[in-house]
C-alpha cells in the first residue's frame, strides 16, 4: 500500500511540474486598449514552447477580477495554443458561449492577470497609455515589452519591411541545373537591442505553416565588406553554416540576404513564394524561435524561349561597380515599384565555376569576373528593362550615377523588350548603362540672394548638361538648366544660384543629361535656410561609406570655410571647399571613388568675416570598398 501511495505521489508531482513547465511558456504577448465597436479590446496569448498547449480553465483578468468585484474570464475547455502560436481573446465582451465575465482594458493603462488552470498566476502585466495606433507588446514575442507602432493581432510581434524585394525568381521543380542567386534587401524590427542572432533565410509557400523553414540554398553576406560571401547547400544553425546579424538600440536590422532556388517542388514555375528569415533568441540558442516573413510573394520563372508568364530570359552585365555592391533592374527609368531583379555584383569570394547546378551562362560569364552581374527577367516584359541601379553594401543606397534607357532597347542593341532568349542570355555592356560624368561634389550654401549650388566634374563624356531640381512635396521639380562640357578630362566647375527661396528646408539633386537622352541622377543635399546659434560640423552620413557621403555643417556667421579631406598620416587628399559663405546650414558631397578604403579625416576651418569668431573641427570617416 506504502508502495502504491508512493508511486501515486511521483506521478501527482510529475503532472504538477508538467504544468507548471507548460504554464511558464504561455504568456500575454499584445495588449490593445483601444477599442472601438467593430474592433474591441483583446489580449494576445503566446506560446514560446514547440509544443502545442491546453489553455482550457486558464483565466485571464483585470483589477475588478482580482479583487472579485468580477468574475475571471475563463479560456473555453480545449482551447490549444500552437507551439511557438498564438490566440486572442476579447476582453470587452463575451467571447464564447457561456461567457458572462468581460472587462474593458483601459486606453489610459491598468494591470492585467494571467493565471493556469491550478489557480496559479503566471503572468502579470501593468501596461501604460497607448495611443490610438499602438498596442503593448512584447519585443520580441516572449521577450521585453514596449510600445509597437505596428499592431499584430495574432500573428508575431517581429515586424519585417521589405526594402527591395525583386519580383522575380528562377526555380524548376525537379532537377534544377540552372540556378541563379536571389537578392534581397530588409529590415527587422522588434527583437532584442543590441543583441546577436544566429539565421538562415529559406523560401515558402502559401500552404507552409508559421514556423516551416522552407526550401532553397543560402548565401550568408558577412558585414565586413572584406570578407567572402558564404554559400551553403545545408545551413544548419547549430553546426553552421548559419547568418549572424547584430541589431542596434532600437531592435533594428537592416541588411542583404541571398537565397538559391533548387529543385524543391515549392519552385514550381509560377508558384508565388516567399521569403522567411528564422532567428534564435539572441544569444547562444541552436534552434529557431523566431520567424519573419514576407508580405508580398516572387513569382518561379524557369529558362524558356516562348512567350510565356511562367518563363523567363538571362540577363548578365559589365560594370564598374565595387565587388558585392548589388545591382537591381528595374522597368521604368525612375526606380519605382518592385524590381524585376537583384544581382551580386562579383567577385563575391563564392566559385560558382564548378557548382553545375548553376546556369551556364552565370558560372561563365559572371561567376569570377570583377564588376560583373547576372540574373533573370520574364519573357512577358512589354517595357522591357530600363533601369540598371547600383545599391552600396555598406548601407544599400543607391550610387549616384543610374544607368537608364527610355524603351529597354540599349545602345549595345541588347533588347530587353519581351525577350525570348532563355539560356541564351542578354548581355548589358558596361557602355549602355556608363558614367558619363564622374561628378566629384555636389554642394549647397546659403548667401545673401538665397541658395548657392556648386558641383565639380572629374571627367565628363557625351554630357550634354545639368538640370538642376529641388523637391516640391513628394517630387523633384526642374528649377533650372546649366550646359554641360560635353568631353573633358579635366576638373570642370559648375554653378546655380537658387533666388526662389524663403525661410525653410530645401532638397536638391541634379538630373545629367546624356546626349543620346540618358539620364542619371546625384545624390540629394539638403539646405535650411533658418539661421544655427554655433558653428557645427556633423557626422557625415553614411558612414561607414562607398564612395560618396555627405557633410552638413552650420555658421551662426558669415564666414570664410575651408574644408579638406586628410588620410590617416596627416596628409591632404583632396580640399573640397574654400570661399566664403553665408550663415546657414550647409552641405556637401565627397565622392571618393579615386582613393582606397581606409580611415580618413575631414576638417573644417571657419572664420567669421569680421574676424571675431573662430571655428575648428575634424571629424573621422570610414571608407570601406
Amino acid at each position: 500500500m506504502k508502495k502504491l501511495f508512493t508511486i501515486l505521489i511521483i506521478c501527482f508531482v510529475a503532472i504538477l511540474f508538467s504544468e507548471i513547465s507548460y504554464s511558464q511558456s504561455i504568456k500575454m504577448n499584445e495588449i490593445f486598449a483601444r477599442g472601438v465597436s467593430g474592433n474591441l479590446d483583446w489580449i494576445e496569448i503566446y506560446n514560446s514552447s514547440s509544443t502545442p498547449i491546453n489553455i482550457g480553465s486558464y483565466k485571464i483578468y483585470d483589477s475588478g477580477g482580482q479583487s472579485g468585484t468580477k468574475s475571471k474570464k475563463l479560456f473555453p475547455t480545449g482551447t490549444i495554443v500552437p507551439g511557438y502560436g498564438y490566440m486572442v481573446i476579447i476582453t470587452d465582451t463575451a467571447s464564447f458561449v457561456g461567457d458572462t465575465s468581460g472587462f474593458g482594458l483601459s486606453s489610459s493603462g491598468e494591470t492585467v492577470w494571467l493565471e493556469d488552470s491550478l489557480g496559479t498566476v503566471i503572468d502579470t502585466i501593468a501596461f501604460p497609455a497607448t495611443a490610438l495606433t499602438q498596442s503593448y507588446g512584447r519585443a520580441p514575442d516572449g521577450g521585453p515589452w514596449k510600445l509597437l507602432s505596428t499592431i499584430t493581432r495574432g500573428k508575431s510581434n517581429i515586424v519585417l519591411t521589405q526594402i527591395l524585394l525583386p519580383q522575380y525568381i528562377q526555380g524548376l521543380n525537379g532537377t534544377n541545373n540552372n540556378r541563379t542567386p536571389y537578392v534581397f534587401r530588409v529590415k527587422i524590427d522588434n527583437l532584442l537591442a543590441n543583441a546577436t542572432y544566429r539565421f538562415i533565410n529559406q523560401i515558402i509557400s502559401s500552404t507552409d505553416g508559421p514556423t516551416t523553414s522552407g526550401a532553397g540554398n543560402v548565401f550568408f553576406v558577412n558585414v565586413n565588406v572584406d570578407s567572402p560571401f558564404v554559400r551553403t547547400t545545408g545551413p544548419d544553425m547549430n553546426a553552421g553554416p548559419y547568418g549572424t546579424l547584430t541589431t542596434d538600440a532600437t531592435g533594428s536590422y537592416t541588411g542583404w540576404f541571398i537565397s538559391e532556388p533548387t529543385g524543391n517542388a515549392r519552385f514550381t514555375p509560377g508558384n508565388n513564394l516567399f521569403m522567411r528569415i528564422r532567428m534564435n533568441d539572441g544569444a547562444t540558442g541552436t534552434t529557431a524561435v523566431h520567424w519573419a516573413t514576407t508580405s508580398d510573394s516572387v513569382k518561379v520563372l524557369n529558362y524558356g524561349t516562348t512567350s510565356d508568364a511562367t518563363l523567363g530570359t538571362g540577363i548578365y552585365g559589365r560594370s564598374f561597380a565595387d565587388p558585392k555592391d548589388f545591382i537591381f533592374l528595374f522597368d521604368n527609368i525612375d526606380g519605382t515599384g518592385r524590381p524585376l531583379a537583384g544581382a551580386i555584383v562579383e567577385t563575391d569570394g563564392v566559385n560558382l565555376n564548378v557548382v553545375t547546378s548553376v546556369a551556364l551562362f552565370y558560372r561563365d560569364s559572371v561567376d569570377q569576373f570583377t564588376g560583373a552581374w547576372g540574373s533573370i527577367i520574364p519573357n512577358v516584359l512589354a517595357n522591357g528593362v530600363r533601369r540598371v541601379e547600383r545599391r552600396l553594401f555598406a548601407d544599400g543606397s543607391i550610387f549616384p550615377l543610374v544607368g537608364t534607357d527610355a524603351d529597354g532597347v540599349w545602345p549595345s542593341g541588347a533588347n530587353t523588350v519581351n525577350p525570348l532568349g532563355g539560356l541564351t542570355a542578354i548581355r548589358i555592356e558596361s557602355t549602355d548603362a556608363p558614367v558619363p560624368v564622374e561628378l566629384a561634389s555636389f554642394s549647397a550654401s546659403v548667401d545673401a540672394n538665397g541658395v548657392a549650388l556648386s558641383w565639380i566634374t572629374e571627367t565628363e563624356t557625351n554630357n550634354m548638361g545639368f538640370e538642376v531640381q529641388r523637391k516640391n512635396v513628394n517630387e523633384f521639380a526642374k528649377i533650372g538648366y546649366v550646359e554641360g562640357k560635353i568631353n573633358s578630362t579635366t576638373r570642370q566647375n559648375y554653378s546655380f544660384q537658387d533666388a526662389s527661396v524663403v525661410s525653410g528646408k530645401y532638397i536638391y539633386r541634379l538630373k545629367q543629361i546624356d546626349l543620346d537622352g540618358s539620364v542619371n541622377y546625384s545624390n540629394t543635399i539638403e539646405v535650411d535656410l533658418s539661421t544655427p546659434i554655433d558653428f557645427n560640423l556633423s557626422q557625415n552620413y553614411p558612414n561607414p561609406f562607398n564612395p560618396i557621403t555627405t557633410i552638413n555643417y552650420s555658421l551662426p556667421f558669415e564666414s570664410n570655410v575651408k574644408i579638406s579631406i586628410f588620410n590617416s598620416l596627416g596628409e591632404v587628399v583632396t580640399e573640397l571647399l574654400n570661399s566664403s559663405q553665408q550663415s546657414g546650414y550647409h552641405s556637401i558631397s565627397f565622392n571618393a571613388v579615386n582613393i582606397s578604403s581606409g580611415i580618413y579625416f575631414y576638417a573644417i576651418s571657419a572664420s567669421s568675416i569680421e574676424g571675431q569668431n573662430e571655428f575648428n573641427s575634424v571629424r573621422k570617416m570610414i571608407l570601406l570598398k
